[in-house]
């Protein structure tokens, strides 16, 4: 997969500009300009093309821009000191691991009837 390189420049939280370049491994990099008003911050990060495009596209919808989106999500993160959202796949989620743990039990208690695909079809044609 491709990888694009954007760089962000941000005056207090509005973007100024947004640069695509190359392809290159994900870093992220950031620099302080002094302005005369307020201090600029210029971040340069690297994500897949694909990602970019999807995630350009998904926050134009929600009327914002990637540079917004970002804004929120560092400001979150600073707010709640922390990544603000669960990472992980919901499969191993405490409610699934309980549901999973319960339909177990009830296939050892023998709660569930089992039935091969011959039987099923055996039945439904009865």
């Amino acid at each position: 997969m491709r990888n694009a390189e954007c760089r962000i420049e941000f005056r207090d939280t509005q973007c100024v500009d947004i640069v695509n370049t190359h392809n290159y491994p994900f870093t992220v990099m950031c620099s302080v300009l002094e302005d005369e008003i307020m201090s600029v911050v210029s971040t340069n990060i690297k994500i897949e093309a694909e990602l970019k495009q999807d995630a350009q596209k998904l926050f134009e919808e929600l009327g914002m821009t990637l540079s917004t989106a970002v804004n929120i999500f560092l400001r979150q993160a600073v707010r709640e000191q922390g990544i603000p959202f669960r990472i992980g796949d919901p499969f191993y989620s405490a409610n699934n691991q309980r549901a999973l743990q319960h339909a177990t039990d009830e296939i050892h208690t023998g709660k569930v009837v089992v039935k091969s695909l011959d039987e099923l079809e055996a039945l439904e044609n009865d």
